[in-house]
């Protein structure tokens, strides 16, 4: 379960990230989400706040391009710093790698450049005995998660699930990989249809 933070009052985030984890309770992973909404010293204060909070992330801090800050926040904290999912190119991640900004790297299959710039930056990230997690897409990211060994976590927001004629199957909280060709998940052509939107 993931929830956004960087409010403006760093208190009353404390107290809605305590009270998630009291409901949920401590079996059920939780991560963290500023959107690159705060500052150095901002995000060192909040994250030591939250780290009894047992959480699986805090994800962009600061601004993803202040690597720096980044690497000052990452170093300040025993949470995970997750990152990446506005990074363009793997070079971009061997700089995030290089200044260790994060613990976690998150590329986006879209933005970085498709399925091999993705797997390249998985391994590279590999190398370093750094995590991946693929920031969104699920449906088309599943089969990259099952060709690296150092995936922890597949996000998953149900955007996209109504575009696809197969669903996600999930057991005990787990996505199944299928065994299907390809990237197993095949768009519907009555939802593209649908959600077409005609250029003027």
């Amino acid at each position: 379960m993931k929830m956004r933070v960087g409010l403006p009052d760093i208190g009353e985030d404390v107290e809605r990230v305590a009270a998630v984890r009291e409901t949920i309770g401590n079996d059920i992973i939780l991560m963290v989400d500023a959107n690159q909404g705060l500052n150095v010293t901002k995000a060192i204060r909040l994250g030591r706040q939250l780290e009894k909070y047992n959480l699986a992330w805090f994800e962009e801090p600061v601004q993803a391009y202040d690597l720096a800050g980044s690497a000052v926040v990452a170093n300040a904290l025993d949470t995970p710093i997750a990152s990446g999912e506005t990074e363009y190119t793997r070079y971009g991640f061997h700089d995030m790698l290089e200044k260790k900004s994060a613990d976690i790297l998150m590329p986006d299959l879209e933005r970085v450049g498709g399925v091999s710039e993705w797997l390249k930056v998985a391994h590279m990230a590999a190398a370093q005995d750094i995590p991946v997690s693929p920031h969104i897409f699920t449906e088309h990211s599943l089969q990259l998660c099952a060709a690296v060994s150092n995936v922890n976590y597949a996000e998953h927001m149900p955007w996209f699930t109504g575009l696809f004629k197969e669903k996600m199957e999930l057991v005990d909280g787990e996505i199944i990989i299928p065994n299907r060709p390809g990237m197993s998940f095949s768009f519907d052509p009555d939802a593209v249809e649908r959600f077409t939107v005609p250029l003027p």
